[in-house]
């Protein structure tokens, strides 16, 4: 990478909507509990083509903007909902000992594999 590249990753949450985002009235209806702890966000049913097609849209989108990383948030929910979505085990995912790992905006250090010794 040249020094006037920049390496860029972008955050897109796949499995919860927020009101604030302008998208938002488009799929308030697939919306299907309160995120716990998280003011103006609802757990949204990511099975619904409408939202995977949304979804896919905007990482073709983030892509077109020279992105070289894509964050996907709440990407476990859509498990959830395949197997039954219960609200309770949302706050369980949230107290786990992984929850803990890393965080919104937290950097991330992922070892090159090309200048990692194999063994």
């Amino acid at each position: 990478m040249s020094g006037s590249q920049i390496s860029r990753g972008v955050y897109l949450n796949v499995g919860a909507l927020e009101k604030e985002r302008p998208y938002y009235e488009n799929f308030h209806h697939i919306q299907i509990a309160p995120y716990d702890g998280w003011k103006g966000e609802y757990w949204i049913n990511p099975t619904a083509k409408e939202w995977q097609d949304h979804c896919i849209s905007l990482a073709k989108k983030i892509k077109a903007t020279g992105a070289i990383s894509l964050y996907l948030d709440n990407t476990d929910i859509y498990y959830m909902c395949l197997q039954g979505f219960k609200e309770e085990k949302t706050k369980m995912l949230r107290s786990a000992p992984s929850a803990q790992a890393v965080y919104n905006g937290d950097p991330i250090d992922i070892p090159d594999p090309l200048t990692q010794a194999t063994a």
